[in-house]
C-alpha cells in the first residue's frame, strides 16, 4: 500500500522528511488512505501539520484543550508571532467546535427524554 500510494500522495513523504510529521503519524496516514482514499489522507495531513506546528502553544487532547504558557513580546521574530497567532486562532476554533458539539448533544438528550415521556 505505502509504495503504491506514495506515487499519488508524495506530500506525506515530503512532510516526514521535512519533520512536519513523525513516523507514527505517517503510518496512520497510510492506513487512513487505505480505508478512505487519498483526499482523506491529504486532509488529515494538513490538519496534522497544522497541529504539530502549534503544539508548543496549544494541544488538543482527549481530555480537553490545553494552552501552554508562553510570552508574546515585540522582540519575537515574525514567524514566531505568526505561529502564536495561528495557535490562538486554532484554540478558539477548537473551543467553538466543542461548544457546538455540547449544544447538539444536549439537544439530542432533551429530545430523547421528551420522546420517552
Amino acid at each position: 500500500m505505502k509504495r503504491n500510494e506514495a506515487l499519488n500522495c508524495p506530500e506525506i513523504l515530503e512532510a516526514l522528511q521535512a519533520g512536519r510529521i513523525n513516523a507514527s503519524q505517517e503510518e496512520s496516514l497510510w492506513e487512513l488512505i487505505g480505508q478512505y482514499g487519498i483526499e482523506a489522507g491529504r486532509s488529515a495531513l494538513k490538519r496534522l501539520e497544522k497541529m504539530n506546528s502549534i503544539s508548543a502553544y496549544v494541544e488538543d487532547t482527549l481530555f480537553g484543550l490545553k494552552v501552554h504558557e508562553f510570552t508574546y513580546h515585540a522582540q519575537l521574530p515574525q514567524p514566531e508571532k505568526e505561529k502564536i497567532a495561528l495557535a490562538l486562532e486554532e484554540a478558539l476554533d477548537i473551543v467553538k467546535r466543542r461548544l457546538k458539539m455540547d449544544r447538539e448533544l444536549e439537544e439530542y438528550r432533551r429530545r430523547r427524554n421528551e420522546n420517552q415521556d
